[in-house]
């Protein structure tokens, strides 16, 4: 929908229809050396700069402790989206942080998730880290969505490079 304004040309807007205005998915898959970590780069910097859009980011990949990762990862960089939104008014500490900000139906999954965010290399419970991770972190986006632009940046790797593909 237009508003009847001319686009601020100062700060651009999100193409009408795209899903850069009114939410949905982008999907980037191909092989690898397609540049496709450069081109989701080049998103999230342009949406930060250019359309106030903020990221969440994961990454997981074959390696074990991939969920625990991509847990971490997902917690720190919503409570960096909270902290950026309103600085000063949370903790440092992010197992704090995550506390102040989680609904409370959910402080129950906390403690398993401060273990992680203490020690990411944790070796115990990882799915378990991972499921807890995930339900806090679509809690928490599900608020900063109804007031902000948010991208949730999630990568995933499959494969290794050790070995040649066999036939």
């Amino acid at each position: 929908q237009t508003t009847g304004k001319p686009p601020n040309k100062a700060h651009p807007q999100a193409p009408p229809g795209s899903p850069f205005e009114v939410g949905g998915v982008v999907v980037l898959e191909g092989q690898t050396g397609t540049g496709k970590i450069e081109l989701a780069e080049h998103i999230v910097i342009y949406a930060a700069q250019r359309l106030q859009i903020l990221t969440v980011l994961g990454a997981m990949g074959p390696r074990p402790g991939g969920g625990v990762r991509m847990a971490v990862e997902l917690l720190r960089s919503t409570l960096g989206v909270y902290r950026g939104l309103n600085p000063g008014s949370l903790p440092d500490d992010d197992s704090q942080a995550l506390h102040k900000v989680t609904p409370q139906e959910l402080t129950s999954r906390l403690q398993i998730l401060s273990v992680a965010l203490k020690d990411p290399g944790v070796k115990e419970r990882q799915q378990e880290i991972l499921d807890n991770a995930l339900e806090v972190v679509i809690a928490l986006l599900s608020t900063l969505i109804k007031t902000q632009p948010i991208i949730l940046l999630l990568q995933f790797e499959y494969g290794t490079s050790l070995f040649p593909k066999s036939a």
